[in-house]
This record gives structure tokens, sequence and C-alpha cells, in this order.
């Protein structure tokens, strides 16, 4: 029986205040030279305000990139609005209520 192990090492990028179809190239590049097998990565969007179809499209591809490497994603200080446009998206599941 294989035990998983925790992640040795966290590695975390910070999001622009706004992840648009301009600042997202940037953010996924840094996404993309981060990617090990292994590692945490978390994208910190306690800054980031608003995300568009682009920026919910590089977050998807990151979580697709870090799943065929081994790498675990995770998505830290999601603010109301972003965890809506993120939903929207089909990033993140619906939670019902409130």
């Amino acid at each position: 029986m294989k035990v998983a192990q925790k992640p040795s090492k966290l590695v975390q990028i910070r999001a622009p205040r706004r992840l648009d179809r301009f600042t997202a190239p940037p953010l996924f590049e840094d996404l993309e030279s981060k990617v090990e097998k292994g590692i945490c990565l978390a994208i910190d969007l306690s800054q980031t305000q608003v995300v568009d179809r682009v920026g919910a499209g590089v977050i998807r591809e990151g979580f697709l990139r870090c799943k065929k490497n081994r790498t675990r994603l995770k998505l830290l200080g999601v603010k109301p609005a972003v965890k809506k446009a993120l939903q929207n998206e089909g990033l993140l599941p619906r939670v019902s209520g409130n």
C-alpha cells in the first residue's frame, strides 16, 4: 500500500488586482515556470477583485498542468465576486444556500 506524501514545498504566486486578458498571460507564464512534481502551488487571489473569462481560463489551464505534473494547486484568499466568476466558468463547485 502506498502512503500519500504531503507536498514538501509551498510556492505562492500573487495574482494581480484584475485578472483579465492583459494581466492573465504573465500570470500563466509565472505559473507554468513553477509547476514541479511534488510541490504545492498556491495562487494568492486576496488582492484580485475581477476575473474575466481569459483569467479564469488561465486558472483552468493551471489546474490541468498541475494535475498532469502531479503538482497540487490551491487558490487562496478568494473573494466572493471572484468566487462567483470562477463558479460561472465551472472552476469551483456552486454552493446553494445563503
